[in-house]
């Protein structure tokens, strides 16, 4: 049995990640001698900068309509923190532009500048 290349490695996450639940998620992967593949419970972990709105709102536990409101108050900005994608029904979260209004929105008594 052949082992498989990395171009069927990445694709067969991509489709896992686009198909999906969270048990869905790829998990690392190992080969036995024979090339067969072995799946351990160790999770990947993927550094993204951008995810789809649906993700931000499982992961995050904050609900559609409250990022809809932040939309509609000028809290989040689209093209900003919201990001609507050419091709893409849905719209995206900068996550590091997410951070980076959380830390400059932090409540100063709670978290007092040393």
């Amino acid at each position: 049995m052949m082992i498989p290349s990395a171009v069927d490695l990445f694709e067969d996450e991509q489709e896992r990640m686009t198909t999906g639940s969270r048990e869905d998620l790829p998990r690392a992967q190992t080969y036995d001698s024979s090339g067969k593949r072995k799946c351990t419970n160790r999770r990947r972990s993927m550094n993204l900068d951008c995810i789809p709105i649906s993700a931000y709102c499982r992961e995050s536990g904050e609900s559609l309509d409250a990022i809809n409101k932040r939309i509609q108050r000028g809290v989040w900005i689209e093209g900003v923190q919201v990001l609507k994608v050419d091709g893409v029904k849905e719209r995206w979260i900068d996550l590091t532009e997410v951070a980076k209004w959380a830390r400059k929105n932090r409540d100063p008594y709670h978290f007092p500048e040393v």
